[in-house]
C-alpha cells in the first residue's frame, strides 16, 4: 500500500513512482483503444503512410471495433430482475440509471483490460439517486497482496488548457493535483473534504473485468481488435488513394533543350493545370490499372478473419430468406456460449457494485441501504423467431399453463405497468363478452317455432 505524505516533494515523488511503474506504452495502447472505439482513426492511419501527398490522402475508415464490441455485448442487452431482500422499492429507486450504465460497462469492459467504476449519490433537493462513474484511463498503483484489485488509484477529471487535473485514492487518503504534481488548493470544489482524507476507509470503486488475472492485471481488452481495425482502415485508404488515381489518372511532362525537366518540380493534380515549355515538349496521361477486386478480397477477408476470432460471422449481402429460431441458435452457438460464460462474470460485477453501493450510502447518509442483499437473474439471450413459430410457443405455453395472456402482454410492453395491462386484459375480456352476446341468436318466440322459422 502507498502512503501519501502531505509534504509537496513526497507527493511528487509517490506521482512519480506511480507513473514509472505503469508503462508509458500501456497508457498510449489505452487512448488508442478509446479513440478507435470512439471513431478517430485518421491520426493512427496517417502516422502509418509516408508519402509526400498525404495532405491530400482520402482517409477512410471502418469502425469494426464499436461495431463488434456492441454485438458481444448482450448481457445488458435486456435488463436482469434485481430480486432484493429489503425495500426494493426504494433501492431500485436510487439505482434507476444503474442498467443504462451496466449497459456502457460491458461495452468499456470488453474494450479494455479492465476498467473502473464509482458509485455516488447525486442529491437533488429531497430526491436521491446513485450515479455510477466510469473510468477506463488511469494509472494503478498494485498491491502486492492482492494482484486483482490495485492498492491505489489515479486518473485525469478534467483538462484545462492541455493541463491535465488529476484525482488520487488510496485506502488513507484522496485529494486531486495538477499534471506537475502538486496539490490544488480548492480542495473542496471537488467535493474532497480539506484534510484530503478517504473517509470511506477503502477505494469506492469498483473493479470491471472479462478476463482473471493470472500474472498480470493489464492482460485481456479487444488489443487485437483495434490492431486489425488499423490495418484494415489502412487498406481502405490506399483502396481509395489508387481508385482516385485511376479515376483521373497520373498526368506525365517531357521537354528537352533548355528546358530539361529533371529538377523541375512539376505541380499537378485532377484540379490544376500542367504547363509546359520547351523544345519537344509533351504532356501525355498513364492509365494505370490497379487491380480493385483481389484489394477489396484482402479487406473481406481480413474482416472475415477477425470477425470469426470473435465467434460473428460478416453479412456482405442482403439477399437469401432470412434466418430465425433455432437455425440462429445453431450458426451462432460459440456465441451463446461466450455469451453464457460472461454472465458469471457480471454476476461478480453486481456483486462488487452492489459492495461499494452500500459503502457510499451508509457514509453519506448515515443511514443502511434499504437493500438488505440482492440477487441477480439476468435475461436468457434470445434469437428473433418468424411469427409462425412464436404463435406456436405461447399456444403451447399457454394450453401447459406455463404462461397467461398477462405475460405475453409484458413480453410484448415490457416497458408499460402491469396495472396498466391487467386494466387492458379486463376491458379486453369485457369486449369480447359483449360481441359475443351480440352474435348469440335470439332465442325464437313460441309463433315462430310453430311457423318453422330459423330451422
Amino acid at each position: 500500500m502507498i502512503l501519501i505524505n502531505t509534504a509537496e516533494d513526497t507527493i511528487k515523488k509517490n506521482i512519480e513512482q506511480f507513473r514509472a511503474q505503469q508503462d508509458d506504452r500501456m497508457m498510449a495502447r489505452l487512448e488508442k483503444q478509446i479513440d478507435f472505439f470512439e471513431g478517430d482513426h485518421i491520426p493512427y492511419i496517417a502516422e502509418l503512410i509516408k508519402r509526400k501527398d498525404k495532405e491530400g490522402m482520402p482517409y477512410s475508415y471502418i469502425n469494426l471495433t464499436k461495431h463488434i464490441i456492441s454485438k458481444l455485448s448482450m448481457v445488458y442487452h435486456n435488463p436482469p430482475e434485481r430480486i432484493i431482500t429489503g425495500n426494493a422499492d426504494k433501492y431500485n429507486e436510487l439505482i434507476r440509471n444503474k442498467n443504462v450504465r451496466l449497459k456502457t460497462c460491458e461495452q468499456q469492459a470488453r474494450l479494455m483490460p479492465f476498467i473502473l467504476v464509482r458509485p455516488w449519490l447525486r442529491t437533488n433537493g429531497n430526491d436521491q439517486y446513485f450515479n455510477y462513474q466510469i473510468i477506463r484511463y488511469f494509472y494503478i498503483f498494485e498491491d502486492v497482496k492482492d494482484i486483482e484489485y490495485p492498492a491505489a488509484v489515479m486518473y485525469p477529471i478534467q483538462t484545462n488548457d492541455n493541463k491535465r487535473i488529476w484525482e488520487y485514492w488510496d485506502r488513507e487518503n484522496h485529494f486531486v493535483f495538477s499534471n506537475d504534481g502538486k496539490r490544488l488548493k480548492n480542495q473542496e470544489d471537488y467535493g474532497i473534504n480539506p484534510d484530503m482524507l478517504n473517509e470511506y476507509g477503502e477505494l469506492p470503486h469498483a473493479l470491471l473485468r472479462f478476463d482473471d488475472v493470472i500474472e498480470d492485471i493489464w492482460r485481456g481488452g479487444a488489443f487485437d481488435l483495434v490492431d486489425s481495425n488499423l490495418m484494415i482502415d489502412l487498406a481502405l485508404t490506399e483502396l481509395n488513394y489508387e481508385f482516385r488515381w485511376q479515376s483521373f489518372k497520373q498526368v506525365y511532362a517531357t521537354a528537352g533543350g533548355a528546358t530539361d525537366l529533371r529538377d523541375t518540380e512539376v505541380e499537378f493534380g485532377y484540379n490544376k493545370v500542367v504547363k509546359v515549355v520547351g523544345e519537344n515538349a509533351q504532356i501525355g496521361i498513364l492509365d494505370l490499372q490497379p487491380n480493385f477486386l483481389d484489394s477489396i478480397e484482402v479487406i473481406k477477408f481480413q474482416m472475415n478473419t477477425i470477425a470469426m476470432n470473435y465467434n460473428i460471422t460478416m453479412k456482405w449481402e442482403l439477399s437469401g430468406n432470412a434466418e430465425s429460431g433455432f437455425a440462429l441458435v445453431v450458426k451462432n452457438i460459440d456465441l451463446l456460449n461466450s455469451w453464457k460464460n460472461d454472465i458469471e462474470h457480471c454476476r461478480r460485477w453486481e456483486r462488487d457494485i452492489f459492495a461499494k453501493e452500500k459503502l457510499v450510502y451508509e457514509h453519506d447518509t448515515g443511514k443502511a441501504l434499504p437493500a438488505k442483499d440482492m440477487h441477480v437473474d439476468f435475461a436468457e439471450v434470445k434469437f428473433p423467431i418468424n411469427p409462425d413459430e412464436e404463435r406456436r410457443r405461447w399456444d403451447w405455453e399457454f394450453s401447459h399453463n406455463i404462461s397467461t395472456p398477462l405475460d405475453y402482454m409484458k413480453a410484448q410492453s415490457p416497458d408499460t405497468p402491469e396495472d396498466v395491462l391487467k386494466k387492458r386484459l379486463e376491458e379486453n375480456a369485457k369486449l369480447t363478452g359483449t360481441i359475443k352476446a351480440a352474435e348469440k341468436p335470439k332465442p325464437l318466440t313460441f309463433e315462430e317455432r310453430l311457423l318453422g322459422a330459423n330451422v
